[in-house]
């Protein structure tokens, strides 16, 4: 009789042990990985309605992006409707402090925080701390518009 009672209390705990088992998380054989969001900015007159590219008031090859943080120039293209895109921000969990430049003058800085996360077996990345000059962002917007006096 005792026998059978520690062979039931040794299943017992076996079935646990398994179901514990079971109920980990298992990635391996699943790959899943979000590239970081790209970030895209409009130039615009100081009314906010002309962009400041599209009408030649900036030449998008005078526009310099370098991250103060690291001391490094960040690659930009610009799109046919004149924003700019970057995405090379967001590989690193780290600050980016990036500082835009317009013929060797500051036209603002944006700061943000980028933080790589993994969740349900997927990897993507999280911009926290956005500041935008002296706007300050909850969530990442589609599109940062920045309002210039030019």
């Amino acid at each position: 009789m005792e026998t059978i009672q520690s062979l039931r209390s040794l299943l017992l705990l076996l079935s646990i042990s398994i179901g514990f088992y079971a109920c980990k998380e298992d990635c391996s054989g699943y790959a899943c990985f979000t590239p970081p969001s790209p970030i895209e900015i409009a130039l615009l007159d100081e009314n906010g309605t002309e962009n400041l590219i599209l009408n030649e008031t900036i030449n998008p090859s005078s526009i310099k992006i370098r991250d103060l943080i690291s001391n490094t120039a960040i690659s930009f293209e610009t799109l046919e409707n004149g924003h700019l895109l970057i995405t090379d921000v967001g590989w690193e969990s780290r600050n980016w402090n990036l500082s835009f430049t317009n013929q060797e003058t500051e036209l603002f800085q944006l700061s943000l925080d980028a933080q790589e996360i993994t969740r349900d077996c997927c990897t993507f990345t999280s911009y926290d701390n956005i500041v935008l000059g002296s706007i300050t962002y909850e969530n990442m917007p589609e599109v940062f518009s920045v309002n210039l006096n030019f």
